[in-house]
Formats: structure tokens, C-alpha cells, sequence
């Protein structure tokens, strides 16, 4: 964040993002179980955490599924929540808690290698959705939310009816424009797919978090455009197969605090403005074949991680050379500043993501 939104409390919108949102950085020193201190104020509902030094899966826990070895999913795969037949997928990377300004990694020997090795080093994005999560009837599906109006961001779970058409709530009292979202206990190659929205695709299109494929049309959104109340489901396993569980994350712009847009490629530099300075930024080409790329404030603009990878930091080689300047975070927006086909070739089409 920068100095003038510490020194102000927040940012444009009057919002203070160290309330909501946090990068944590931490080494490895082998103990097991290790509490990790975030420099955020506040409980984390939403931890999204990954080894840097080493290539293993992405990691995702909440509060609303609730936090332990069982509880893991993992964005880089399609395999079922606490699946534990792969030696590379959960129980291998879990958090088994969440308190005021901090998580638990768990304990275990394995664990220890995929968030707390000695020497190694890890990075954890967490996000604050609220007090406590509530029934939600807004839908034609109940659902179970914990939603943070004020940074708009929801934590959503529901069981799947089968029906096309059929809509969920999710508790922001805001349009969302981005959703990713993932069936808990199917691990089929479709099945266990992330389908993920973004507004600048429009509702029949979509990306998937596991995977590097451009976007495709697809009747996940059932062709319908979020409200400030609901996002609708079609009928397939990957998002409503009838009795299926589910769990979906939804985000909605907030002035000074979050973005979702798009652009166009070519431009060196480019510049993207966001109305505040990043700490975090998700890009995704759109128009063909190319990894997801995540950077943020505190690993710097040279060091990449790709959410459909389970590869070390930067050993993609989508983007350019470790030594590049991938992304530089500036007092109101971003600058990418190479040409590369990840995040800004001629004729190429992305979409981001981007939190203060």
C-alpha cells in the first residue's frame, strides 16, 4: 500500500485495505505446527497460499468450509476438496486455523514441506469476508455466505439442484465481476474444473483456474449477467450437479480498494489505472492458450507465480526472464513493461484482477 493511503487510512473510496486484504511472506523453519503473523488487521477467511522455491500445488482454505487437513482445494488442479491419493495435492499444504492478524499451517512431517520447509520459502494472499457466515434465500438455491460487504468480497457455499437456471446468493449487495468457483467432491477431468467469470467476458464465457486454455463459451452462467443479489448456475457437474457441494468466491469492485478490467495488448509500456497503488495484480490473456500470472508489492514486479502451475516462482516461462520487470506498481494503477505473449503482446486481449 502506498504512503499516502497509510498516511489517509485507505484509499480512494475511504476504504483501509489493511482491514481486508494482506500478502504474507514468510521462510520455512521446519517446526511443526507454525503460526504465521500477517502484517493485515484482521482474521483471514480466505487464504490462497503457495510454495516459492519449490514446485508445489497452490493451496486454498476458508472459514465457511472451514479450516483442517480435509479442507484443502487446490486452484493449480482439479482434485476434489482433501483429496489425499496424490502425493503432490492436500494434506500436504493445509491451514488448520485462522485468528486476529494470523494463520496455523498444520502439523505433520510431509506438511512441513509444502508450507513450512526449512529454508524454503512460501507466500500466502488472504482475504477478510466478514463476522460470520449466514443462510442466504436470495437464490432459487440456499446458500451458506460470509460476505464483507464493505470490501466486496463473498465466501459462497451451496448444493448444486441440477437445474438450469437455477441462481445463487451471494451477499455482496453489488454486482460481482469476478467469480471463480469448484464442484468440492468431483475430481473428473470437467467435473473438477475451477470455472472462472470475469465481466469483461461477458455470462457465456468463461476461464478455468486449473488451466492455461483461452476462453470458451460455456452455459456455466447460464447466459446471465450477476445481480446485486445473485449469480446464476447452469446445469453441469462443474457448477450444479444435483447434490453436488460447492464452494465459490465472488468479488465485486470497491473505489480504492479492487479493480476487474480489461485491455489490450502491444503498448510498451502499458499502463492500467486502477484509481490506487496494487499490492496484488492477476492477469490472464484471454484470447489464446497462455498461463495465469500473479504478482504482487511484496515479492516484487520480477517475481511470477502462475495460479495453473505447480512450479516454482518464475520458473514459467511465459513471461519474459526472471530478470524482467514484469509488472510496476505505481501510485494509481499498474505498468507492464514487457511485450511478451502472458501479459501484453500486439493484438492480444487480458483480463485483471487488483487489490490495494
Amino acid at each position: 500500500m502506498g504512503i499516502m493511503q497509510m498516511l489517509m487510512g485507505g484509499g480512494a473510496g475511504g476504504i483501509n485495505p489493511r482491514e481486508h486484504f494482506d500478502v504474507t511472506l514468510w521462510t520455512g523453519n521446519g517446526s511443526s505446527p507454525r503460526t504465521i503473523t500477517q502484517d493485515g488487521n484482521f482474521t483471514p477467511d480466505l487464504i490462497w497460499n503457495k510454495a516459492r522455491s519449490h514446485g508445489y500445488h497452490h493451496y486454498v482454505h476458508d472459514s465457511v468450509r472451514g479450516f483442517g487437513s480435509n479442507k484443502e482445494l487446490v486452484p493449480s488442479g482439479t482434485y476434489q476438496e482433501g483429496d489425499t491419493s496424490n502425493h503432490n495435492t492436500p494434506a500436504h499444504g493445509y491451514v488448520s486455523g485462522a485468528g486476529s492478524g494470523s494463520f496455523t499451517l498444520g502439523a505433520g512431517s510431509s506438511n512441513n514441506l509444502y508450507n513450512n520447509g526449512s529454508g524454503e520459502t512460501y507466500v500466502a494472499w488472504t482475504w477478510n469476508a466478514g463476522g460470520s457466515t449466514v443462510s442466504n434465500t436470495d437464490g432459487s438455491i440456499t446458500s451458506s455466505v460470509r460476505a464483507n460487504t464493505d470490501a466486496g468480497f463473498s465466501i459462497v457455499s451451496y448444493t448444486g439442484n441440477g437445474t438450469a437456471g437455477a441462481t445463487v446468493g451471494h451477499g455482496l449487495n453489488a454486482e460481482p465481476f469476478f467469480i471463480f468457483s469448484k464442484n468440492r467432491v468431483d475430481d473428473a477431468s470437467v467435473g473438477g474444473q475451477w470455472y472462472t467469470y470475469h465481466k469483461s467476458l461477458g455470462n457465456n464465457k468463461a476461464l478455468q483456474l486449473q488451466s492455461n486454455l483461452a476462453a470458451f463459451s460455456t452455459s456455466a452462467m447460464n447466459s446471465t449477467t450477476p445481480t446485486s443479489s445473485v449469480f446464476a448456475r447452469g446445469s453441469f457437474t462443474a457448477v450444479n450437479k444435483s447434490g453436488d457441494d460447492y464452494i465459490a468466491y465472488c468479488f465485486a469492485p470497491v473505489a480504492g480498494f479492487s479493480k476487474f478490467g480489461t485491455y489490450s495488448g502491444g503498448t510498451n509500456p502499458k499502463v492500467i489505472t486502477c484509481g490506487f497503488e496494487p499490492t496484488f495484480v492477476i492477469i490472464r490473456r484471454t484470447d489464446s492458450g497462455n498461463h495465469w500470472i500473479m504478482v504482487d508489492s511484496e515479492r516484487g514486479g520480477t517475481m511470477k507465480l502462475g495460479a495453473d502451475e505447480s512450479v516454482a516462482e518464475n520458473d514459467s516461462n511465459t513471461v519474459g526472464s526472471a530478470s524482467q520487470n514484469i509488472v510496476v506498481f505505481e501510485s494509481d494503477g499498474f505498468k507492464l513493461t514487457t511485450t511478451d505473449a502472458g501479459t501484453n503482446t500486439s493484438g492480444g486481449t487480458y483480463v485483471y484482477a487488483a487489490w490495494a
